[in-house]
């Protein structure tokens, strides 16, 4: 299991999977990405035992569009029909804004479940205080949209965090008080606003974590923040601004958040929704 995220990008790909319609065709492709994934497992798997996978198949859980789940079987020889029609389109990714990692169909990408303690631990690191202009975002948001952290508190019921508990952090206000933030706030700003994330929500992210420079500095004060909200055009935003992470740590997971934070700076770059599936 795995968040899945889209940069929302019309492309030669989308349009010629979905005759036409690029959202029909973002569907189309995740289908076939999944399917050539699934056909690399059945292979390895397979290979182990030393066997060929050609002839064999598998049975996955799938979500139905009443929202009850079902098993089905699927053939490897199938899989690989189905990714083999994204053979002919993947030259059209070579250049394209959107294509995160650098390679074909790199506008998707995924964040693997179980989300590490290590990855918790990095993003909660990266919080703002309430003293700089990201930690008085954050807070802000916390009381408008009432992120509580909620929702995700059910995913770790179900396993998918290795922490049963979230990351928390204090946003220190002042020196006689201080505002506490939790990483399950944050995961819920992401993966729980149940529509794609808009290009001012994923900046607001990003200014959060501190991850944006503005003509080399960190952007620290309402001051600098209002400057990067008004450059309109890509080109001004791609010239004056930087996309920071700061990840050093050898783990698979922060790898994955990173790439999910440069989607969430592409998002911006280039004014196009994300869409995030978790």
């Amino acid at each position: 299991m795995a968040v899945d995220w889209v940069l929302n990008l019309p492309c030669r790909p989308k349009e010629t999977l979905g005759d036409g319609d690029f959202l029909a065709g973002t569907d189309t492709l995740l289908a076939c990405l999944k399917a050539g994934n699934r056909a690399a497992v059945i292979a390895d798997m397979a290979r182990q035992q030393g066997n060929t996978p050609e002839g064999t198949s598998i049975v996955v859980r799938v979500a139905r569009a009443d929202g009850q789940v079902e098993d089905q079987p699927v053939r490897y020889d199938d899989l690989v029909a189905q990714s083999q029609r994204l053979d002919p389109l993947a030259p059209a990714c070579e250049g394209c804004p959107a294509n995160v990692p650098g390679r074909p169909f790199g506008c998707v990408g995924v964040v693997n479940y179980p989300i590490p303690r290590a990855v918790e631990e990095w993003l909660a690191g990266r919080f703002q205080p309430s003293t700089a202009v990201g930690g008085k975002l954050f807070l802000a948001a916390i009381r408008d949209f009432s992120y509580t952290g909620q929702p995700i508190r059910q995913f770790r019921a179900g396993g998918l965090f290795e922490s049963d508990q979230p990351i928390k952090k204090k946003l220190k206000g002042g020196f006689f008080s201080s505002e506490s933030v939790t990483t399950d706030q944050l995961f819920q700003a992401l993966f729980c606003v149940g529509e794609p994330l808009d290009p001012g929500h994923c900046l607001g992210v990003l200014l959060w974590l501190g991850c944006i420079r503005l003509d080399g500095t960190a952007v620290e004060t309402p001051e600098q923040a209002a400057i990067v909200t008004q450059l309109v055009r890509t080109d001004e935003r791609r010239q004056r601004t930087e996309l920071v992470t700061g990840a050093d740590l050898p783990v698979e997971g922060v790898s994955q958040f990173e790439s999910f934070l440069s989607a969430l700076y592409r998002s911006w770059l280039l004014d196009v929704t994300l869409w995030v599936s978790a």
